[in-house]
C-alpha cells in the first residue's frame, strides 16, 4: 500500500504542474461566464488518496479499485476514438508543425492508462487481499470487462448525443465555419471542436489550421 500511495501522490503533484502549465495555453471559452480562476480538483484528490494509503486505511481500497478501472477503461476507450475525432489532415499538420504540444496530451492519457493499471493490480495483489479479509472489511473489485465496458460507455454516451443533435455535416457547424472564414480568413481548414448556445447566442470553438501553424479561434453570433 506504500507504494501505491507515494504513486498516487506523484501522480497528484505532476497532474496539478501540468494543469497550470496549460493555463497559458490559447484557450476558447464556451461558457457565456468563464470563471477567472480554474482548479484542478483531480490533483487534491489523488494526494488526499496516496496519504490515506500511507496511513494504511484499507477502507479505501475496493473505492480505489474500481477508481482505477474506471479510469483505465475510459482513457483506454477515449485513446480508440481519438484518431477519429480530427481529419486526417489535421493530424498530418500537427505532428510536422509542433509534435511535442500537439500530442502530450495524448502521452498524458498513455501515462495514466499505465498507472491506473498498475494500481489496479497492485490493489487486487495476495497480500492487500489477505489483509483485507484478516481486518474484516468488504472488498469488491471489479472485473476489467465489466469496467471495460462502463469505460466504453462513458465515452459512447457523448459521443452520441453529439452524433443525434450536432452532426458534423450540420447546417449549424457549416454556419460555424461560414464565421470563422470571414473573421479568420480563407487561409485556414476549420474544424468545430464545440458548441454552446446561450442567452440566444451560439458560441463555437474551431481548430484553424494550415501548413504553417495550429490555434484555436473563438465564434459568436445570433441564430
Amino acid at each position: 500500500m506504500t507504494r501505491v500511495g507515494i504513486v498516487l501522490i506523484a501522480c497528484g503533484i505532476l497532474e496539478f504542474a501540468y494543469f497550470w502549465s496549460t493555463l497559458d495555453d490559447p484557450q476558447c471559452i464556451l461558457s457565456s461566464n468563464p470563471s477567472p480562476t480554474s482548479s484542478s480538483p483531480g490533483s487534491a484528490i489523488l494526494v488526499v488518496l496516496g496519504v490515506l494509503f500511507l496511513r494504511g486505511n484499507l477502507q479505501i481500497v475496493s473505492l480505489v479499485t474500481w477508481f482505477a478501472a474506471l479510469i483505465l477503461a475510459y482513457f483506454a476507450s477515449n485513446l480508440i476514438r481519438l484518431p477519429f475525432l480530427f481529419p486526417t489532415d489535421f493530424w498530418e499538420i500537427a505532428f510536422r508543425v509542433d509534435p511535442v504540444s500537439n500530442f502530450l496530451p495524448t502521452l498524458v492519457q498513455i501515462i495514466a492508462i499505465a498507472v491506473a493499471f498498475w494500481v489496479y493490480t497492485q490493489l487486487r495483489a495476495a497480500p492487500i487481499v489477505s489483509a483485507l479479509v484478516r481486518s474484516d472489511h468488504s472488498y469488491s473489485a471489479p472485473p476489467l470487462k465489466l469496467a471495460f465496458i462502463l469505460g466504453i460507455v462513458l465515452v459512447a454516451v457523448p459521443l452520441s448525443i453529439k452524433f443525434f443533435y450536432l452532426t458534423p455535416d450540420s447546417a449549424i457547424e457549416a454556419k460555424a465555419v461560414e464565421i470563422a472564414r470571414t473573421e479568420y480568413g480563407e487561409g485556414y481548414k476549420y474544424h468545430v471542436l464545440g458548441m454552446l448556445e446561450s442567452n440566444g447566442r451560439i458560441r463555437a470553438c474551431l481548430n484553424a489550421y494550415n501548413e504553417q501553424e495550429i490555434k484555436v479561434v473563438p465564434v459568436e453570433w445570433e441564430p
